[in-house]
């Protein structure tokens, strides 16, 4: 998660319903607050289940991006013929629970690629490792023949960051 330190107040407390927004505002979401404003994991755990819903945004014809409970929700990915999914994030099963398990199923139908990326500043990406990834994408949404008909194959690539 990244923090853009807008809210100077110096400590995040989640509102009671709306786990995402600081108690101080009502307005201020977790991620306008500085990191060190945020004391709990919890707190963090908690903003990002609240604010992703699992469904995935379109970016174009055969291509979805999304948080990390789109993983979860295998019908929506096989209702929009998900073949290939990406997973920026590292440390998913720490926030999502069974993990392992939707990962597990979703290789029945997907090819998943696990990047285990931070979201940090000094996170460096490889070349050679997002060139394997843009491959896989464009590889998945390229196998299509027009005579089975149905959905085109698509990709997914999902991260944890809350919109």
């Amino acid at each position: 998660m990244t923090f853009s330190g807008k809210h100077a107040y110096p400590l995040f407390e989640p509102n009671h319903i709306h786990k995402h927004v600081g108690c101080d505002s009502g307005i201020a979401k977790i991620i306008d607050y500085h990191r060190y404003a945020v004391k709990s994991e919890q707190h963090v755990k908690e903003a990002l289940e609240f604010l992703d819903n699992g469904k995935p945004s379109k970016i174009l014809d055969g291509l979805y991006h999304g948080g990390f409970k789109c993983q979860l929700y295998h019908d929506t990915l096989k209702e929009l013929n998900v073949k290939c999914i990406i997973n920026t994030s590292m440390g998913c099963s720490t926030v999502a629970k069974n993990w392992d398990k939707h990962v597990a199923t979703n290789r029945e139908f997907a090819d998943v690629m696990d990047l285990n990326w931070q979201d940090d500043p000094k996170q460096i990406i490889e070349e050679e490792v997002l060139v394997n990834a843009l491959d896989l994408i464009e590889e998945t949404r390229n196998v299509y023949d027009e005579k089975e008909g149905g959905m085109p194959p698509a990709a997914l690539v999902h991260c944890m960051q809350v919109p």
